[in-house]
């Protein structure tokens, strides 16, 4: 909450406790054990509250990220990292650091060993673990593509076999003559054969 806000709110809170107990309070002058109101000498005024400057040392590229507030030690320029803020950028395990031009980002740990799928370091994820499980996944979708590749030459090489011997059977039982000559039969040549 900035100053300003803060101030308006403690000052109508004072007002209202103000002119609630002068309402509440049957008291004369002369009555030394209760608070005596008079309009003479309380009257509670607004005053112009100067723009406090505590956060006039923040660079201008830096300064929209910081607000001042009023806490137990007084004063003080705070930034929306700091977890005294009413609603402080929350890194989990990461660190909360103001960038220029950019405002709260969050420096996650061990980045070297694990990524986050979240800006604000949420869900850790080991490098190794998703390194591993690509490369398992690579090696296996290697062993499928070889496995199956084997299988189709083999069964394209069979279908190519037995359609060359199929092929070569019909050929030799067919001839394109329906007559055999001597050229296409046998041939005795054992002249001495008697013919009775």
């Amino acid at each position: 909450m900035a100053v300003e806000d803060q101030y308006q709110e403690i000052f109508q809170d004072v007002k209202a406790k103000v002119e609630k107990a002068k309402a509440e309070q049957n008291c004369t002058q002369n009555d030394s054990h209760c608070l005596f109101f008079d309009e003479k000498y309380v009257n509670v005024i607004e005053n112009e509250v100067p723009k406090p400057q505590v956060c006039s040392i923040i660079e201008p590229a830096y300064k929209e990220f910081f607000v001042e507030t009023i806490t137990s030690d007084g004063l003080t320029c705070m930034s929306f990292c700091d977890p005294s803020y009413a609603q402080p950028k929350s890194c989990n395990d990461g660190k909360c650091v103001i960038q220029r031009d950019v405002g709260p980002q969050c420096l996650c740990p061990e980045t070297d060993i694990f990524m986050y799928t979240g800006a604000s370091c949420t869900g850790k994820i080991s490098k190794a673990g998703v390194y591993a499980g690509v490369g398992v996944s690579l090696a296996v979708l290697f062993i499928v593509i070889i496995t199956v590749s084997f299988y189709l030459v083999r069964e394209k090489r069979k279908k190519n076999k037995d359609d060359f011997f199929r092929d070569s059977e019909d050929l030799w039982s067919h001839d394109t003559d329906d007559q055999w000559t001597a050229q296409n039969g046998i041939f005795n040549l054992n002249l001495n054969i008697d013919s009775d």
